[in-house]
């Protein structure tokens, strides 16, 4: 235990030595900000209070920010092994697995430091009717980058170019993207019942699926996509900690 809190530290102290991360942080930090202060005070007829802001800021955080996360992710698994940090954690006799657990656990943090910045600005606009359930949104959150970070580690893996591990990241988005739009399409050209149990069950097993997770005050959210994200989040990691023991870095 001892190991991997020390390992933890110095994975802590590489990470934040990176602009990217406090270029991040700043980033997520100005955008709630902003966007809380503009529908707060600004925008007549928006929703006020802070279980609109949290819902705003979330949908904020997890459509335009996860691109700054991703890159995060390609340093720590990318850069690190192309730079030799890896090689010489394990020649210094760090097991593979405390170096994993370190990673992982670094850029979580700054998924609950971006997350804490997404609730700050609520505070100062209280709701007369609170609604609790709204904050379930942040570990389900935090459960979506569980498995992103899974993505980029698996791809970083298998490719030591930075750029590689971005396309793949793309490639892996855009095939999910034809796959929906294939599945929303083709019952409406064809007849078909099997075509429409498809799209019916189908969209829910895509990887998307996983990084939407945290949607859970959302009419859409179903207990199956939960499911679904454990289910995406036991199997990129069981992979990546397989292929971790076994890769010559």
């Amino acid at each position: 235990m001892n190991e991997i809190i020390h390992t933890l530290r110095l994975e802590w102290k590489l990470i934040w030595s990176r602009r990217s991360v406090v270029f991040y942080l700043l980033t997520c930090f100005l955008a709630f900000a902003g966007t809380t202060l503009l529908m707060e005070q600004v925008v007549v007829g928006a929703e006020k209070g802070w279980v609109a802001d949290v819902q705003r800021n979330l949908w904020l955080r997890n459509w335009i920010l996860p691109l700054g996360y991703v890159w995060m992710g390609v340093q720590s698994f990318v850069e690190d092994k192309e730079q030799g940090f890896v090689a010489e954690s394990i020649v210094r006799g760090t097991p593979r697995s405390t170096i994993l657990i370190s990673k992982m656990g670094s850029l979580l943090g700054v998924s609950i430091l971006s997350l804490f910045l997404c609730i700050v600005p609520m505070i100062f606009y209280p709701s007369s009717g609170q609604q609790i359930d709204t904050l379930v949104g942040l570990p389900l959150t935090l459960l979506s980058d569980i498995v992103l970070i899974g993505w980029v580690a698996l791809f970083g893996l298998s490719k030591r170019s930075t750029n590689g591990v971005l396309l793949r990241m793309l490639l892996l988005i855009g095939f999910d993207f034809s796959c929906r739009m294939m599945l929303w399409i083709g019952p409406n050209l064809f007849s078909s019942p099997l075509l429409e149990w498809l799209s019916e069950n189908i969209p829910l097993l895509l990887p998307s699926t996983a990084f939407n997770c945290w949607m859970f005050w959302e009419e859409a959210w179903q207990i199956e996509t939960l499911a679904v994200t454990v289910l995406y989040a036991i199997v990129v990691w069981g992979t990546v900690h397989l292929n971790w023991k076994k890769t010559i870095f």
